[in-house]
């Protein structure tokens, strides 16, 4: 655990004077890392002197490799703190003491058609100036406040959003038909606090249960149908309680098919803890369907 870790917000600068783009763009490169993974690549931003970072959710959630390109071509193993799919947020590790932590400010008081800045992840990392075209407030599934902004331009999921004075205000976390979002700063805080402290964020609905993804070939072979290969069920948790047992293969929840674990996620992350879900399982070639009642992670 790492409860001393946390990420900073820091007071918009009071002088009038606001920097070039290019002196934004070299204020914040130095805190920007290029993420590879088995699979793809995404940008990565350092936020403590000792190596922690943010990564986007999806893109290291079923990794097997992760390597880090530090801005001095440095290269290096990373270690997963946390993942949180609800926000699409991942909190990771290197070896490293002696990281530049980008500079994250307190969400401002904006509104449509507020002037902004973007860093695409995918552009050569370039600055540019943007417009807000809707921002909206609402609470996640775990009671939480959070504030995502649309910009005039759909930018790659990781890019940033950035005030005048080059300081991280946004991430963009959501892309929902073709459109992207950022999540607001204040938000990114509360969920990498608590990934850093606990490694999940609380309040999020649980299962109570681990599984992993079946492949094509053990599928085949097996004569086994597409889903979640349950490996472990939590004593007492609500799966437990419902009678799943490990060995089961969980198909869908809810009538929604689930082929593999990111795909459970999404579909669980739709629900709240409290609601009831139902739960298509295969034990022994036959088909069951039981109801489990979902917790939230403590």
């Amino acid at each position: 655990d790492n409860p001393k870790v946390q990420l900073p917000l820091t007071k918009t600068p009071s002088q009038k004077k606001v920097p070039s783009l290019q002196e934004v763009y070299n204020q914040t490169a130095n805190s920007l890392v290029s993420i590879t993974t088995d699979s793809s690549v995404g940008l990565g931003v350092l936020i403590s002197q000792d190596g922690y970072l943010i990564a986007n959710g999806q893109l290291v959630e079923n990794a097997e490799t992760l390597e880090i390109q530090l801005p001095d071509g440095k290269t290096l193993p990373a270690t997963v703190i946390g993942t949180d799919l609800v926000s699409n947020l991942a909190v990771l590790h290197i070896a490293e003491t002696n990281c530049t932590p980008a500079q994250f400010g307190k969400f401002p008081q904006l509104q449509a058609g507020s002037q902004i800045l973007t860093l695409d992840s995918l552009l050569q990392l370039n600055v540019k100036e943007d417009e807000l075209f809707e921002i909206t407030s609402s609470t996640d599934v775990s009671g939480h406040n959070v504030t995502y902004m649309q910009t005039t331009t759909t930018l790659p999921l990781g890019s940033l959003l950035l005030n005048r004075h080059g300081q991280i205000v946004g991430i963009f976390t959501k892309d929902t038909a073709n459109k992207t979002y950022a999540l607001d700063s204040n938000s990114v805080k509360t969920v990498v606090d608590q990934l850093l402290a606990n490694g999940y964020v609380s309040g999020r609905p649980s299962l109570g249960l681990k599984g992993r993804n079946i492949s094509s070939f053990n599928r085949q072979y097996y004569q086994i149908p597409q889903g979640v290969y349950i490996t472990e069920v939590s004593p007492n948790s609500a799966s437990a309680k419902a009678g799943i047992l490990p060995g089961d293969i969980l198909i869908a929840l809810n009538g929604n098919q689930t082929p593999n674990v990111p795909v459970l996620k999404k579909h669980l992350y739709s629900y709240a803890p409290g609601d009831t879900v139902n739960l298509l399982i295969s034990r022994n070639g036959k088909e069951k369907t039981l109801a489990v009642c979902l917790e939230a992670f403590a």
